[in-house]
């Protein structure tokens, strides 16, 4: 069940929404997978899940750099990343919805609720993946945050990529940006303006974010916003093997899939 404001006991007011996207409206984790094993092959190395549930969500060349120390191939990032570049050219041109999440977003779009997409993918694979599924992406009208973004100086599990998500697409001011480093820290309240020029006096625990990976929800939870938790099945068996419990924790709700979502738990429109 949805948190509550603990003033009134009442559901927090969710006005506004953030999606990651692999993995969560998209089924391209299982791609990630095939070309990653397909680079390992030769090196006697697999992608296990201890392994991939370190590079969910987090930013290329971060994920290059955890891969290769993990596994020990004798390859650069830029080496590792070429690689990658070459194989999924083709495949992300093919990569379809997740269950749910096409009727998701258009149920939310055309109940106005302001959304934004907050992903680890360099702008160049997600034009990869989204040029073709214009049912899915069009609601977000542009308003996305890439893992490559010129103002983003850290990725997830920093809550960078939805504070600036949230700043920038959906009208929440930040209050503190370190001149030195550019790393967001989130306001304690806000009031800003949306790109459409209405007053906003949005706070980031009435952001809804969902999320299919670790590093996605640390990320939320660190920006102060809500976390709806969508994890692969293999992922949670993964955890549950460590005796792992801190994600159901910290995420404020988990689903098996996405068409199981209600819209009242969090004061929001039903299906």
């Amino acid at each position: 069940m949805a948190a509550t404001d603990s003033s009134n006991g009442l559901p927090t007011p969710i006005k506004a929404v953030i999606f990651d996207m692999d993995g969560l409206l998209l089924d391209s984790e299982r791609l990630y997978t095939q070309v990653t094993n397909e680079i390992l092959a030769p090196y006697n190395k697999q992608l296990t899940w201890e392994i991939k549930a370190m590079l969910m969500g987090r930013p290329s060349e971060e994920s290059a750099k955890i891969l290769i120390e993990r596994t020990g191939i004798p390859l650069s990032p830029n080496e590792l990343l070429s690689m990658f570049a070459t194989r999924q050219r083709t495949l992300f041109a093919t990569v379809q919805p997740m269950p749910g999440a096409v009727k998701l977003i258009q149920h939310l779009h055309k109940c106005k609720i302001p959304m934004a997409i907050a992903t680890g993918s360099n702008s160049t694979n997600y034009k990869l993946k989204s040029e073709n599924l214009s049912e899915l992406f069009s609601a977000f009208e542009g308003k996305v945050v890439c893992g490559d973004d010129e103002e983003l100086k850290r990725g997830k599990p920093h809550p960078d990529p939805f504070l600036l998500a949230a700043s920038r697409h959906l009208g929440m001011k930040l209050e503190k940006c370190d001149p030195a480093t550019g790393f967001l820290e989130p306001p304690s309240s806000s009031t800003g303006q949306t790109e459409e020029g209405l007053e906003s006096t949005l706070r980031a625990d009435q952001i809804l974010v969902f999320e299919d990976g670790l590093a996605g929800v640390q990320a939320a939870k660190a920006a102060g916003m809500k976390v709806v938790w969508v994890p692969d099945p293999e992922l949670k068996n993964l955890l549950n093997r460590q005796n792992n419990q801190q994600s159901d924790i910290v995420a404020d709700q988990v689903l098996e899939s996405l068409l199981q979502w209600n819209g009242a738990d969090w004061n929001l429109p039903p299906f």
